[in-house]
């Protein structure tokens, strides 16, 4: 039987053997605590650097596609327009604090397929110390040898034609045509290959592409116009020039009624507003970008209100919240052999909308930026340019490209 004092030695050599086993446990429970630290913490900063870097992608790759031409074959030519776009908005989205590496593609996703497979952007984004970028900063996890983290994101976007338009003005425009008699009135003596208006066409082609003069005549001819029936009144013809057609969205491949285009005075009055709410020339030369104008080089409408979203119309909203001209309309296309196309059969009537035409208005009868002129007739004088559109089920897709497109986010 064990003495007193011998259980108590006992018990004190029993307690130092456990001590040993504390340092043990709490070397476990550091160990433990830094790959949750790790895990929390630096894995946390991964995920958020991959949201970081996705956004960044999202933007770049929505806006190189605003630069991408209509067809693949030019894209060696626009290739640095798109690519500065692109990489400069990307990049203006830092991750993590840092500026990203950033590059521009134009491929599409493989799942994509003929005739979808085309004018597709692609932009890749890095924070892995690739293309210029750097690695993302690591904190507990070189307790565990991990010194360093990467993030990657790309995105695609595709331009594509649209097949509609939520802001159509009340006219239709006869699709361009080589009147080889002079009639002003189509007849078998003269060429029609749709589309006449057409984004892609390009001098020596006849027919206007994009960037090209036109001059719209409300009296016939290859570059005649009517008038849609948009309401009751002169009130809402001038109401739909100033604010769009209030009724639902035009779509390519519907049939859209006429009426008489006998209201020359309230569409004089609503175009002369749309060229005073954004004039070209006198205040507007104080302006972040000057006045608003063609940019031949940016094949875009540049300058004006739309350069700081403040388009004001009247006492309203300008179409577009004002980050767009108010000059900036759009406007049905039908075939010129359609009698009521072509104004051989004046008055109500019907047409079938063959596509969507988009044009910056610049004056009225030879006058640059006002319509105030009288005048028996209303000749609108325009440059084609290309804006946004909407796309919607059920609309017919056109003989060509549109003038009205949409930028989608396709991965």
């Amino acid at each position: 039987m064990l003495r007193k004092h011998e259980t108590r030695q006992l018990s004190i050599r029993a307690l130092r053997d456990e001590r040993g086993i504390s340092l043990i446990v709490v070397a476990v429970q550091i160990l433990v605590l830094t790959a949750m630290c790790t895990f929390v913490l630096d894995y946390g900063m991964v995920w958020l650097g991959r949201r970081q870097a996705q956004n960044a992608a999202d933007a770049g790759a929505l806006s190189a596609v605003q630069s991408l031409a209509k067809n693949d074959p030019t894209w060696p030519a626009i290739a640095p327009v798109v690519s500065v776009s692109g990489s400069a908005v990307a990049q203006a989205n830092t991750v993590l604090g840092a500026i990203p590496g950033t590059q521009v593609t134009a491929v599409c996703p493989a799942w994509m397929v003929a005739p979808n497979n085309v004018n597709c952007v692609q932009v890749d984004v890095y924070r892995d110390g690739t293309h210029g970028s750097t690695t993302m900063p690591v904190f507990f996890g070189r307790l565990i040898g991990q010194t360093s983290q990467s993030v990657k994101a790309t995105a695609t976007a595709q331009i594509m034609s649209a097949n509609a338009s939520g802001c159509m003005r009340p006219w239709f425009i006869s699709d361009w045509y080589q009147d080889l008699d002079g009639s002003n009135t189509y007849n078998a003596g003269d060429i029609y290959n749709p589309p006449g208006y057409d984004p892609n066409n390009v001098a020596p082609n006849p027919e206007p592409g994009l960037g090209a003069v036109v001059e719209f005549h409300n009296n016939g001819g290859p570059s005649s116009y009517g008038q849609l029936d948009v309401g009751n009144g002169a009130a809402d013809v001038g109401n739909a020039i100033e604010r769009c057609y209030a009724g639902p969205p035009f779509k390519i491949g519907d049939t859209a009624t006429t009426k008489p285009g006998n209201n020359l005075g309230q569409e004089r009055a609503g175009i002369n507003n749309l060229l005073d709410w954004d004039p070209d020339s006198g205040v507007c030369s104080s302006w972040s970008g000057g006045c608003v104008h063609w940019d031949a080089a940016r094949q875009e409408v540049v300058g004006g209100c739309s350069a700081s979203g403040t388009c004001v119309c009247g006492s309203n909203p300008c179409p577009y919240g004002g980050t767009q001209s108010p000059r900036i309309v759009q406007a049905a296309i039908c075939a010129p052999s359609e009698a009521t196309c072509n104004g051989s059969v004046p008055g109500v009537g019907t047409v079938h909308i063959t596509n969507i035409l988009s044009f910056f208005i610049t004056g009225c009868n030879g006058a640059a930026g006002t319509c105030a002129s009288a005048g028996g007739g209303l000749d609108i004088e325009a440059r084609l340019i290309g804006s946004a559109g909407m796309l919607l089920s059920g609309g017919a897709p056109g003989p060509g490209s549109s003038f009205v497109t949409v930028q989608l986010l396709v991965r």
